[in-house]
């Protein structure tokens, strides 16, 4: 019978699976290849991996380097022979190479792009694959090399990847975007202008209500535009948070993001500025208005605003509001909470209240 040919499919994993993928690879000291089209966060996973294994991650960029940036500088140095002192022509490496060979600890030699590198510089990172040698030094035993790249049909100058060098890698991991991972890990603890702050709650309601396609639908182009994917969602957050004035936000969206994202999203604005605000609902939880069903962006839009406003001392108000929703809207408001914001269901109203409606 003949042998099932492997398709791109077989090789991809979501980000949850590919970091798994990442550490397992990382903690046994086996070189590996991630790509994936540009926006997809290969270089963050690589970042995280190491700092979850307590690993140093030595970042390389093979696309403007050249051959000799991996051999070292070089120099003429004296080496002694018995009563003279000859010169020599010597590569003495510097700055990152010398931690290749110093390393005491482990440690992930990261080539970011390879793809986009020459052929030339490819076939120098092979060699330090392979021999493990910076000239005459030997590589420490601490050091896995890992590299990424972005594919052909991505548009980011990417000429392909030498075949010998591709054999050097024990695995190849194609990183493709997961809508609902991203919302449930990324979206709601991290991505805004500050560290830690989340992605802005319009966009996460508005990626969350109207589907993958809106983080991920990602088509290279020469064209000065920006196509959909996590990396140009995260640009979309962060003009939002720097509140952006109202003739000046669509250009700067369609800029980030494309213009019929952007212009989708402009009219889910419209809609979402007329809801009310959070103190609105704390003073009035069963007076406040609560969005029609057809407006299911704008129902997430004030669920994702009072997850991010949520506190200990208004979580009675906030849940008599939110149980006037459908009860897939008020089991991702609590989903969130008991992932983000713990301690806000501490209070005691919370036992209670999800009793009542059936939620654990």
């Amino acid at each position: 019978m003949a042998s099932k040919k492997q398709t791109n499919a077989a090789i991809q994993m979501g980000p949850e699976k590919a970091i798994r993928a990442t550490r397992f690879m990382m903690k046994h000291g086996l070189n590996f290849l991630i790509v994936g089209a540009p926006g997809t966060a290969k270089t963050s996973i690589i970042e995280q991996a190491g700092e979850q294994l307590g690993m140093d991650v030595i970042v390389f960029h093979p696309v403007i380097s050249d051959p000799t940036d991996f051999k070292g500088m070089p120099a003429i140095i004296k080496v002694p022979d018995n009563a003279e002192d000859l010169l020599m022509a010597k590569f003495v490496p510097f700055d990152n190479l010398k931690r290749l060979l110093t390393a005491s600890k482990p440690t992930v030699a990261f080539a970011d792009d390879l793809g986009q590198a020459p052929p030339m510089v490819q076939a120098a990172w092979m060699q330090l694959l392979l021999a493990r040698k910076l000239d005459d030094k030997i590589v420490s035993k601490h050091v896995t090399f890992v590299s990424a790249s972005n594919r052909k049909e991505d548009k980011a100058g990417v000429q392909g990847i030498l075949e010998p060098l591709k054999s050097r890698f024990k695995s190849i991991i194609e990183l493709v975007p997961d809508h609902n991972q991203w919302l449930k890990d990324w979206a709601s603890k991290k991505g805004g202008l500050k560290p830690g702050t989340p992605i802005h709650p319009y966009v996460r309601a508005f990626v969350k209500a109207r589907g993958a396609a809106h983080l991920f639908n990602f088509k290279g182009t020469s064209d000065m535009t920006n196509s959909v994917c996590p990396r140009t969602v995260h640009s979309v957050s962060d003009i939002m948070w720097g509140r952006p004035d109202k003739d000046l936000r669509y250009g700067l969206i369609s800029g980030a993001i494309g213009g019929d994202w952007a212009t989708e999203f402009e009219a889910f604005i419209k809609i979402a500025s007329s809801l009310p605000k959070i103190s609105a609902i704390i003073a009035k939880p069963n007076e406040c208005p609560v969005p029609s069903n057809d407006n299911v962006s704008v129902q997430y839009a004030i669920i994702e605003t009072m997850i991010d406003a949520a506190q200990k001392k208004t979580l009675g108000s906030m849940l008599t509001y939110v149980a006037r929703f459908k009860p897939e809207f008020q089991q991702w408001f609590i989903a969130q909470l008991k992932d983000l914001k713990p301690d806000v269901l501490t209070h005691k109203a919370y036992p209670k209240w999800a009793a009542d409606h059936g939620i654990k």
